[in-house]
């Protein structure tokens, strides 16, 4: 059963927050979730892409407007092998400066001759970060190694 948009129109006449946009969206069956084609009809009728940008006058346009002139749906994207090594690539390269970033924090910490003791529990929290971080960098490294294999 499709929602009807006058009722559905009544329900968020005073919404204003992104959130409510997006109930909005998801009642009249509308892709808003990073959806490239929400974002450039938003930025259409606001100027904005971003909801989180937009002041509650134009939240309450966007709501308008979706029910007046909802966006085209767009076309879901074909991803190639090329998109998903080149995602792996990036996805590795930011675990890996992450777990850099903590390790650095740690030797940080280990240049002190003790660590004070009210500081224990953030070092142990620093080690707790960097052993995650190690294992995620193993496993983003192997999902990169794994799809350079193919071709």
């Amino acid at each position: 059963m499709k929602p009807n948009p006058r009722r559905v129109a009544q329900r968020y006449a005073a919404a204003t927050t992104p959130k409510d946009v997006h109930a909005l969206a998801d009642e009249l069956d509308i892709s808003w979730d990073n959806d490239p084609g929400f974002m450039s009809w938003t930025k259409k009728v606001t100027g904005k892409e971003h909801l989180d940008d937009m002041s509650e006058k134009e939240l309450r346009g966007v709501m308008s407007a979706m029910k007046s002139d909802p966006p085209k749906k767009t076309a879901k994207k074909n991803y190639s092998l090329p998109d998903f090594q080149l995602a792996a690539k990036a996805l590795d390269k930011a675990v890996t400066d992450a777990y850099l970033e903590a390790h650095s924090l740690k030797a940080m910490w280990d240049s002190f001759e003790e660590i004070p003791p009210k500081q224990y529990k953030i070092y142990k929290q620093i080690l707790s970060v960097a052993s995650i971080l190690q294992k995620a960098r193993d496993q983003s490294y192997q999902s990169y190694m794994d799809l350079k294999q193919y071709r």
